[in-house]
């Protein structure tokens, strides 16, 4: 049932994955062509990053109560490893002076948002609305800078206001939750999250690649026409991920039905603004950046509208449910048969990417099968673990 306490919730949470994503799409605007390129390609290698550091902390250290230090120390050490792998790919795109910002930035980035996260999962989010406005500010800065002094200014833009962003998310924090974790489930906060990580990590690391893949293997024009329609396209997520989220920070049992109602409403929102992204792109490109090319964007974003808005309103709802309840045999299975599914994926990209790099539609359907079969996976684990339990 829709209430306003619901509709108040949901406009706060819209708004914590909106505001932070408003400052990389005004980039392409603020930044010029050569400007707007470096930043994609800092922006998302770190993050690639960030994807790998977290893994699945944030839902880990809900249930292990590790303490604070070890998780800091274990998300250093995550980000450290998989700088030094990372580095060897992009070595020849980024300097070492470079890719250490991007490094420092990953770090102060995954420790903010694994806290956040716990903020938002203790039903706080009006704290969770004002470190995640707080972050969105610091990020445009950086892109101010980048504007006034060039690839300079946004590094150290970028990764001055990744730490304070940490800062703001850590005080806040140790403000409001008086709990002490006693630190005794280090080796289970890997376990643990290990589980939530290839669930929730796969697929942003799949469109992080797709990204960092576009920005590092097409040329310039291409690579920001992509960029800029993923921009426009991102969004389908952040409304499914309100929903998702609003399943998170529910206090009482999950029912059905909350996942319903929240399903309908993913439904209709989703559809709403893929609607007017369309329209609007189609009726009036004059409002789209000179650093782009406009009948790329149109093209490339009709295909992310409709593919993307197929999967966001299937995963979201699903996936809330999915772990916010006790039940844990689910995310376990679903972890194994993804590993395997991304195993296949990552061997088929092998033999075919000089194919996939002739054109960006071989990319995006690529990715389209990815998710495909991740949410078959899914739906089918779900469907006969509830079977099993019922009988």
């Amino acid at each position: 049932m829709i209430t306003k306490e619901s509709i108040k919730q949901i406009i706060t949470l819209g708004l914590t994955l909106v505001l932070p994503r408003m400052p990389i799409l005004l980039a392409a605007y603020l930044l010029s062509k050569e400007n707007y390129f470096f930043f994609n390609k800092y922006y998302y290698t770190a993050t690639m990053l960030i994807l790998w550091s977290s893994f699945g902390f944030e839902f880990a250290i809900s249930y292990t109560k590790t303490k604070y230090s070890l998780l800091t120390g274990s998300i250093l050490t995550n980000v450290v490893i998989t700088s030094i792998v990372l580095y060897f790919v992009v070595i020849e795109e980024l300097n070492l002076y470079e890719f250490i910002a991007i490094a420092s930035y990953s770090f102060f980035v995954t420790a903010a948002n694994v806290v956040n996260f716990r903020i938002l999962y203790t039903g706080k989010t009006f704290i969770y609305l004002l470190t995640n406005l707080l972050n969105a500010t610091f990020l445009f800065i950086a892109i101010v800078l980048g504007r006034m002094f060039s690839e300079n200014g946004l590094i150290i833009g970028l990764t001055l206001g990744a730490a304070l962003y940490f800062i703001t998310v850590w005080v806040f924090q140790f403000r409001n939750e008086r709990e002490q974790f006693d630190g005794k489930n280090l080796k289970d906060i890997y376990s643990i999250g290990f589980s939530s990580f290839v669930i929730n990590s796969i697929v942003p690391f799949l469109l992080a690649a797709d990204k960092f893949i576009v920005n590092h293997n097409f040329e310039n024009i291409t690579a920001n026409s992509y960029t800029f329609a993923w921009g426009l396209t991102a969004p389908l997520f952040y409304i499914g991920n309100i929903f998702e989220k609003m399943i998170y920070a529910e206090r009482k049992e999950v029912t059905k039905k909350l996942v319903l109602v929240n399903g309908l409403l993913n439904i209709a929102l989703i559809s709403i603004y893929a609607i007017a992204v369309f329209t609007t792109i189609n009726i009036s490109d004059s409002i789209l950046p000179q650093s782009v090319s406009k009948e790329m964007v149109r093209s490339i974003t009709l295909m992310m509208l409709i593919g993307y808005s197929i999967y966001a309103i299937v995963h979201f709802p699903l996936n809330g449910y999915l772990f916010k309840q006790k039940d844990k045999s689910f995310p376990k299975k679903i972890a194994v048969l993804y590993v395997i599914a991304a195993a296949v994926f990552v061997i088929l990209y092998a033999l075919i990417r000089e194919e996939l790099y002739v054109h960006y539609t071989r990319l995006l359907f690529y990715n389209f099968s990815v998710l495909a079969v991740l949410l078959i996976i899914k739906i089918a684990v779900v469907v006969r673990v509830r079977g099993e339990k019922s009988n």
